[in-house]
């Protein structure tokens, strides 16, 4: 079985499958779609037990701010030139004129 996209109670989108397969390191997580991304488990939550089987949650890393490259990029913008980018909490509020994801 592979590893599929979850969202948690509190929002978070986690890998979940079975406990043996979630890992911390890259995994290939399938999409609804049925296609497959690279993601970077950074922490394995307890195992627990779903209809017979051991699974458990695989807490993915946040991706990086294109602006300052801190993790947490949340929040999209456009930078100077019109590109578009996802910045952190920090970047948010920063004039677009001073962004440059390029």
């Amino acid at each position: 079985m592979a590893l599929h996209y979850r969202k948690t109670r509190d929002g978070q989108w986690v890998a979940y499958g079975p406990a043996a397969e979630v890992v911390v390191g890259e995994v290939e997580v399938t999409k609804r779609d049925c296609s497959t991304k690279r993601e970077t488990i950074e922490r394995v939550g307890r195992p627990f037990i779903s209809d017979g089987a051991e699974m458990a949650y695989g807490y993915l890393r946040a991706p990086a701010c294109d602006n300052c490259a801190q993790p947490g990029a949340k929040h999209h913008r456009l930078d100077s030139n019109g590109v578009r980018g996802q910045v952190c909490d920090r970047c948010r509020f920063e004039p677009s004129y001073t962004l440059s994801f390029g």
